[in-house]
């Protein structure tokens, strides 16, 4: 009983005192971002320069700034008038909106500070998608306008197609193959049931199958990919080869656990920067899960494909027994790659800062119509995570609620995260501001506090 006292005790200090740094942090935001003129702004600056002209529409070229911009959210504030997410190809580090910040040491990992901080850009920032777009390349190279063509990152993480040729007649058969009805079924096409109109480097693609995996590349399901004799994307052939042809941008999609939100959200956080490599993020979009069963695909975040697509999902299944033509189609970046992004992120340590994330997240919260609470800036606002769990609960919450509730400049609220009561979006938006909880399912990392928030 001693020792359960205790380590209550020390959970307690530990939230009082992160929330007391937490408020001197708020006082200082203002001398931090606008007093300082320093290129490392603050998330909240950034946040607000970089929405307010949407990403989506800044292509190779950067994303601009004008004046007015500037003025608004900081007077004093030297900003460069021409901004980039850090792949593009003329955009170079002093332009980049996000620059990671690392701790001492540097060694054993690198020979300076900012040196880690390109390797952690590497790995878990936009680094990761400027190596996915140097990586890629022509696997089938269009000879017409009217051609198909077909370029892809190494080992086919990320591919994009044209007029691309896909024959689901036999797809029934192909999903009980074995008698089973198995998700993400290998091989499933012949020689000519996949493929476009183009000249194709067949050496090229078939050195690119060291990842074949169903989360890891997109290997197996284009390993049949093959020059065709016809056009998928002349009019005039589409009437004898294509029964359906799908004229928006589809996305194809393999899908983690649905009804995990850290393994979905691998899903949805590749796709984010999937479209980063792809250079769109229009909603007016067609996304499709590649799944090879007929089985109900469990998803308890289903809201979240909103930010994404303004249509409903398709599935294969959908285009059973037809000849499908796609004039163009993606097929992003999958949850759990090899040193991939959110899951199996092999990451420099004492760094933090992922712009990536950061983006992320102003990306989905506004498409979901998530918008952040206003208080004061003398007020920290608490959000407690209580669960009605067998496990991790907090055994003195009352008396830790109670406490809080003592400091003036709290406001603390309680809440039970309840998929069947408590709406998904509802739960964004709570978390969206400061919360407090006991460490959660896919939360632990090694040397990781018991509390975060």
């Amino acid at each position: 009983h001693a020792m359960m006292e205790c380590r209550i005790l020390i959970h307690f200090v530990y939230v009082v005192c992160c929330l007391v740094v937490l408020r001197a942090c708020l006082a200082l935001q203002d001398l931090d971002g606008c007093g300082s003129k320093r290129r490392r702004h603050d998330a909240s600056t950034v946040a607000a320069l970089m929405w307010k002209i949407p990403p989506y529409e800044a292509g190779d070229s950067g994303v601009g700034c004008d004046a007015s911009d500037q003025e608004h959210l900081c007077p004093d504030l030297e900003l460069e008038t021409k901004l980039c997410w850090g792949y593009e190809k003329n955009c170079t580090k002093e332009q980049r909106l996000f620059v990671p910040n690392c701790e001492d040491p540097a060694r054993p990992w690198a020979t300076t500070l900012e040196e880690k901080g390109e390797q952690f850009w590497y790995q878990g920032d936009f680094g990761y998608v400027k190596q996915v777009v140097d990586s890629l390349m022509e696997l089938c190279a269009p000879q017409a306008l009217d051609d198909s063509s077909l370029r892809c990152s190494t080992n086919l993480r990320l591919c994009t197609a044209t007029n691309l040729y896909i024959d689901f007649t036999r797809f029934r058969e192909m999903s009980q193959k074995e008698g089973k009805y198995k998700m993400f079924l290998e091989d499933i096409f012949n020689e000519g049931e996949i493929g476009g109109h183009c000249k194709f480097n067949s050496e090229l693609h078939h050195q690119q199958g060291n990842n074949k995996s169903p989360l890891q590349s997109w290997y197996a399901e284009l390993e049949q990919f093959a020059p065709l004799h016809f056009k998928p994307g002349s009019t005039a052939d589409q009437e004898q080869h294509c029964d359906q042809v799908i004229s928006k941008p589809t996305v194809f999609i393999k899908l983690d656990a649905g009804v995990n939100m850290y393994h979905h959200f691998c899903d949805f956080f590749n796709l984010y920067a999937s479209q980063h490599a792809n250079g769109s993020f229009d909603d007016d979009i067609h996304i499709v899960i590649w799944d090879t069963s007929y089985r109900l695909y469990g998803d308890l975040f289903p809201e979240t494909w909103r930010a994404f697509s303004r249509h409903p999902l398709k599935r294969l299944s959908d285009f059973e027994g037809k000849r499908m033509c796609f004039r163009n189609a993606l097929f992003p970046l999958l949850a759990r790659m090899m040193r991939g992004l959110f899951y199996n992120t092999y990451l420099v340590p004492g760094c933090q800062g992922s712009g990536l994330m950061q983006a992320f997240t102003k990306h989905l919260l506004p498409r979901l119509d998530i918008t952040q609470e206003q208080s004061s800036p003398e007020q920290v606002r608490v959000t407690l995570l209580s669960r009605s769990s067998k496990h991790r609960r907090i055994v003195n919450q009352d008396e830790l609620v109670n406490a809080m509730k003592t400091v003036e400049y709290f406001s603390v609220k309680v809440v039970d995260y309840k998929y069947r009561v408590y709406p998904y979006l509802d739960q964004l938006q709570v978390v969206d501001s400061q919360l407090r909880h006991l460490h959660g399912n896919a939360r632990c990392r090694p040397n990781s506090p018991a509390l975060s928030s």
